[in-house]
């Protein structure tokens, strides 16, 4: 197993210092100073791998965050609300969320191999055209349910008019032959709810 990045390493509480550094800005050679002078030798490359990886997690985490917003937003209302809706979003989010842990785990390793070569911060593993393309991906996803959806609730819609047209020429034939007059029959057609013009 590839040991751990040296700054990684510190104590909590040297390590909550350091954070706290690189957050302010203050110039690496001079957090690498601080370490010495709490008896801690790090290297300036180390010092920088791990803020740039730091960095890199929290654009990762921005990037999942959009891509779930994106999604939502593509979905609109009427996709999220149905069950399979629901299920494509909180699928995207697993997805997301399972492949930024895994391109973490993947620079981790290398990054730590660039450390052990001393060679600086391994080759991204992902890039934002990546991270794009899986939105693109999504949103076309949600796309299709959402015309799957449209489909399914026109195909209702032309079914149920059918039917009441269908319900509505049968009590016409049934009243004629009983002498029933139109306007009885159009009384009837209302009660049923076939009386063209509801719903």
């Amino acid at each position: 197993m590839p040991r751990p990045s040296t700054i990684s390493t510190l104590p909590d509480d040297v390590l909550d210092q350091v954070n706290k550094l690189l957050r302010d800005q203050v110039p690496l050679e001079a957090i690498v100073e601080r370490l010495k002078d709490l008896g801690y030798e790090r290297s300036k490359s180390a010092l920088d791998r791990f803020n740039q990886r730091k960095k890199a997690i929290g654009k990762r985490l921005r990037q999942s965050r959009e891509m779930a917003n994106a999604l939502a937003e593509n979905l609109g209302d009427a996709a999220v609300q149905g069950k399979q809706g629901r299920m494509l979003v909180e699928m995207a989010r697993t997805l997301t969320f399972d492949l930024m842990v895994k391109i973490d785990q993947m620079q981790d390793r290398a990054d730590r191999q660039a450390d052990e070569e001393d060679a600086g911060v391994g080759t991204p593993l992902i890039d934002t055209k990546d991270v794009q393309q899986l939105g693109k991906g999504l949103a076309e996803l949600a796309r299709a349910l959402r015309y799957d959806q449209d489909f399914e609730t026109k195909l209702r819609d032309t079914i149920r008019e059918e039917e009441r047209q269908k319900a509505a020429a049968e009590v016409a034939g049934v009243a004629r032959k009983g002498g029933i007059s139109d306007a009885a029959l159009a009384e009837i057609r209302q009660k049923l709810g076939i009386e063209p013009g509801n719903g």
